[in-house]
C-alpha cells in the first residue's frame, strides 16, 4: 500500500485573480451594489423612525419607543459602514471582492 502524502498548493495574486474575475465583475459587484443600498434605505427609515419616536406625544416615556430607539440606532451603526460599496474592504481582497480599496485597519475598525 503506498503512503498518503499530503501537498499544500500555493496560488499567487494572479492566480487568484483569474480564477475569480468572472465572479468578482459580476456576482460579488451585484451583491456590493445591493447591500450598499438596501444599506441605504435601512439607515433612512432607522432615521425616520428616531424621528418619529422624537415627535410623538409619549417621547421615550414607553418602553416600546425605547426599546425602538436601541433597535434604530444600533440598525444605523450596523448599515453605515456596510453604504460604502465595498470601499471600506482591504485592498488585498481585490482579486476576489469588487471596488475593494480600503486596508486592513479600516476593516478592523468596521468589524469593531
Amino acid at each position: 500500500m503506498s503512503g498518503n502524502s499530503t501537498a499544500t498548493a500555493t496560488y499567487s495574486v494572479e492566480d487568484l485573480t483569474r480564477w475569480f474575475a468572472g465572479y468578482k465583475n459580476g456576482f460579488f459587484k451585484n451583491i456590493a451594489i445591493l447591500r450598499s443600498v438596501s444599506s441605504i434605505i435601512s439607515v433612512i427609515f432607522s432615521s425616520l423612525l428616531i424621528a418619529l419616536i422624537f415627535k410623538s406625544k409619549d417621547r421615550l416615556s414607553t418602553t416600546y419607543h425605547r426599546l425602538l430607539l436601541g433597535m434604530a440606532i444600533s440598525d444605523i451603526l450596523f448599515s453605515l459602514p456596510m453604504a460604502t460599496f465595498g470601499a471600506m474592504d482591504p485592498t488585498d481582497m481585490s482579486y476576489i471582492l469588487w471596488n475593494a480599496s480600503g486596508n486592513q485597519a479600516i476593516c478592523t475598525l468596521h468589524g469593531f
